[in-house]
């Protein structure tokens, strides 16, 4: 459990740096085309590949800060009981005697390197009394036993379906080493309370990849078997038609360059969860730091928030809000316009031979594109009403020539034969906006219970802006507040916020419970954990002096929730045992 004084200042990361740790471990024994040359050993190359730092640590802060998250789970649900039957339970293994449960305790992972990698598993345990832990250790299926005289070796026997096997374990410097091996154990280890006290220090429960530990040739090696992949991944497929495989090939090299960075400058990847009773909240966060002043790091921390258009409209006492206002870099604006150049081609063509008027489609990406080169996404959508509803989503983008957008989206829609009720053209205007209305008459059960029964979408473009709604009759009347506050505030020379989080959402849970159909026992619960307010789920992606970092925090409706889930499960089993 952290303090509110260890609560430091939270900031971001990006969406797929995930797939780095899983593409470390991609083994060549089940290629995904043909194998390329640079798939030969990591030995017969000459590379190094005994790892001197593990790659994965997985750390637990302790089992005092763990056992301070239970007791403020069932102190948050009024069920302080269940804490002292578990505490009780501990009793059975005599409290843990022999552990330090204020330190740091996990698993390190070292790899063996190469195609495929071995994972060599290290458990970690501070000892405060080396004999009497493993004195503690025995009670159950478990046996162990000293193996020679002062070098503090140990051997602790499990059992397995076909006998049991032996792990090895040793003392050093007030830490017991577990392994499968005693060859793993003769290896220098870091000193664990200092090796995680970065995570200690931040999470209750951490996951860090450390990607320095990697061998520089290593990741060279690996990096020409991905480029190779990726290569003969992308080619054209028989009968693929062009445009489709232009967006999957841009996919493709768009994700092979974010692997090339984060393998060749990322530094770690950081998983993390910390729960605060000071705070009231939770805590989840993923992080990527790069090497400081590397390409990739000003890939990631140029990320950073920028001015929104959109300020005066945004309203975070809603049921959901969302926002994101970034500065796209040139690589990005590029892809963009190779991509804009794809679909254009491809929807012109589809138009002309199903023979409709294409015209306007040179418009839409005359538009689209001046919007990229730009440099600035910037959006947001709010979430407006009150239970039991019905609600009304409005939101808007920013654009540069809005009104030749507005032109071009005007020609396409009257060049439709025939074109359905539903649509209306031209259905409604504010600030000299033009608004068209689609309608939703046969909407399924989901959308009426939070729209409304017949609910509608609004889609209109200004000169700087695209302005849309969808819900019943109060979608327009909340799309005019919206612009209207930020025509006010553009009028009155208001400067726009600057965003620290380039994309934040908002959402608050109990809003949402009366759209889950009939009441039963998991509705009941819910509503029960966020009676008392503290319902806010909040995400945030901010860049951080190196990378960026992803953080969701959970208000203590959360916690409450989870711990009226274990509860219930709690009770069931009381009840069943004779």
């Amino acid at each position: 459990m952290r303090s509110a004084s260890r609560v430091g200042r939270f900031r971001r990361p990006q969406f797929v740096a995930g797939l780095c740790a899983a593409a470390l471990f991609l083994p060549a024994a089940a290629p995904l085309g043909s194998r390329p040359a640079a798939a030969a050993s990591a030995q017969d190359l000459g590379l190094e590949t005994t790892m001197k730092m593990p790659l994965v640590v997985f750390n637990v802060a302790g089992v005092e800060r763990l056992l301070g998250d239970v007791k403020y789970m069932f102190t948050a649900i009024e069920r302080p009981e269940i804490f002292e039957t578990l505490e009780g339970l501990l009793g059975n293994v005599g409290n843990l005697r022999g552990l330090d449960r204020t330190k740091p305790f996990g698993v390190m992972l070292y790899v063996e390197l190469g195609f495929p990698p071995r994972p060599e598993p290290v458990a970690y345990l501070p000892a405060s009394d080396i004999d009497q832990l493993m004195r503690t250790m025995n009670v159950g299926p478990l046996t162990t036993r000293k193996i020679g005289t002062g070098e503090g070796r140990y051997e602790i026997e499990i059992p397995e379906r076909d006998g049991r096997q032996a792990l090895q374990a040793r003392l050093i410097n007030g830490y017991v080493f577990i392994a499968r091996t005693a060859e793993v154990l003769d290896r220098d280890f870091p000193d664990p309370a200092t090796f995680t006290s970065a995570l200690t220090s931040r999470y209750d429960l951490a996951v860090r990849a450390d990607l320095d530990s990697v061998p520089k040739g290593m990741k060279t090696l690996f990096l020409d078997y991905l480029r190779a992949e990726t290569e003969a991944q992308l080619q054209q497929r028989d009968g693929e038609p062009d445009a489709q495989y232009q967006m999957r090939r841009l996919g493709g090299m768009n994700n092979l360059e974010l692997l090339e960075g984060l393998l060749t400058d990322g530094k770690d990847l950081t998983f993390g969860i910390d729960a605060s009773a000071e705070n009231q909240r939770v805590a989840v966060e993923f992080a990527i730091n790069a090497a400081p002043d590397s390409k990739f790091a000003k890939q990631l921390t140029d990320l950073g928030g920028r001015r929104s258009y959109f300020t005066a409209a945004l309203d975070e006492q809603v049921p959901l809000a969302a926002s994101a206002s970034w500065a796209s870099q040139k690589r990005e604006q590029e892809r963009n316009a190779a991509a804009l150049d794809t679909i254009e081609k491809a929807l012109a063509q589809r138009l002309q031979d199903e023979n409709i008027d294409a015209t306007g489609v040179a418009d839409v990406f005359t538009a689209l594109r001046a919007t990229n080169e730009g440099g600035h996404f910037d959006a947001f959508v709010r979430m407006a009403g009150s239970p039991p509803g019905p609600f009304v989503l409005v939101g808007g983008l920013r654009v540069q020539q809005g009104r030749t957008l507005a032109r071009g989206v005007t020609s396409l829609l009257n060049a439709i034969p025939d074109k359905p009720p539903a649509l209306e053209m031209n259905a409604d205007s504010h600030n000299g906006v033009t608004f068209h209305r689609l309608v939703f008459a046969d909407a399924p059960p989901p959308i009426r219970r939070v729209f409304g029964e017949q609910p509608a979408f609004y889609a209109g473009a200004a000169s700087d802006a695209v302005w849309f709604a969808l819900g019943g009759t109060d979608a327009m009347p909340s799309l005019r507040e919206a612009m209207n506050r930020v025509a006010e505030a553009t009028a009155a020379g208001v400067r726009a916020r600057e965003t620290a989080a380039p994309f934040r959402l908002i959402v608050r849970t109990s809003n949402w419970l009366g759209f889950g159909g009939e009441q039963d026992t998991d509705r009941q619960m819910a509503e029960q954990a966020f009676a008392k307010g503290q319902d806010t789920l909040t995400v945030e992606v901010r860049p951080t002096d190196s990378g960026v970092r992803t953080q969701i925090v959970l208000e203590e409706g959360f916690i409450r929730w989870l711990g009226l889930q274990v509860a219930r499960n709690f009770d069931r089993r009381s009840q069943e045992r004779p």
